[in-house]
C-alpha cells in the first residue's frame, strides 16, 4: 500500500498536472516498470485518467472520482498520524477534541493549509502552546489551528457560521465533537 500511495503522491500534490511514467518514477524514486504497472492499474480503477499521445501517455488525477478522493484522504490522514501531531497535542492539551476539517480534498494545492479545530473543555486544559513548525515540515504544508473552548464552540453553534458547517463536515480525529 505504501508504494501505491507514494506513486500517487505527485497527483495529490498537483492534481491538475499531467505526469509521464518517467516523471513519476523520478519524483518518487521508484522503478519506472513498477510505476507503469500501478499507473495503468489506477487508470483502470478511474483514479487517474490517461491522455494518450504519439510518444508517451500521460496521467492526471481524476479529481471527480470518489476513489481518488478517498485515497487522497487516507494518505493525508496517515501523514498526520505519522507527523507527530497527536503526540504534540497530548503534550499541550489535557482534555480536548480535535476535528480535521479540510474539505477540498480533490482540488487543493500543496500550498493550501491543513485546517484543524481543537476544542478544549476549558481554557485551563491548555498546558502549553502548540508549536507546529516541525510538523509542518513533515507534512509539507502549513497547519491552521483554531483553538476553542466548549463555551466558545457553543456560541459558534448559535450563530451557525460557515466555519461551524466546515467543522461539522470534518472528521473527528480525537475525542468527541459536541453537537447538541
Amino acid at each position: 500500500m505504501e508504494v501505491k500511495i507514494a506513486i500517487l503522491q505527485p497527483f495529490f500534490d498537483s492534481p491538475n498536472e499531467d505526469f509521464h511514467i518517467r516523471e513519476v518514477a523520478k519524483i518518487t524514486e521508484i522503478n519506472h516498470t513498477t510505476v507503469r504497472k500501478y499507473l495503468q492499474e489506477f487508470a483502470k480503477e478511474s483514479i487517474l485518467t490517461v491522455k494518450e499521445d504519439k510518444l508517451y501517455d500521460s496521467y492526471q488525477a481524476n479529481i471527480k472520482s470518489q476513489a481518488y478522493i478517498n485515497i487522497k484522504l487516507f494518505a493525508l490522514l496517515e501523514k498526520l498520524r505519522n507527523s507527530g501531531l497527536f503526540e504534540k497535542m497530548n503534550e499541550c492539551y489535557m482534555d480536548y477534541s480535535a476535528v480535521f476539517y479540510e474539505y477540498s480534498f480533490a482540488l487543493d494545492k500543496k500550498e493550501d493549509p491543513i485546517r484543524l479545530c481543537i476544542i478544549l473543555k476549558d481554557k485551563k486544559d491548555e498546558k502549553k502552546e502548540l508549536h507546529t513548525k516541525e510538523i509542518e515540515k513533515v507534512l509539507g504544508r502549513e497547519l491552521k489551528i483554531i483553538l476553542l473552548t466548549e463555551k466558545q464552540f457553543a456560541a459558534l453553534r448559535k450563530n451557525e457560521s460557515e466555519l461551524l458547517k466546515e467543522i461539522y463536515n470534518g472528521i473527528a480525529l480525537h475525542g468527541k465533537m459536541p453537537v447538541a
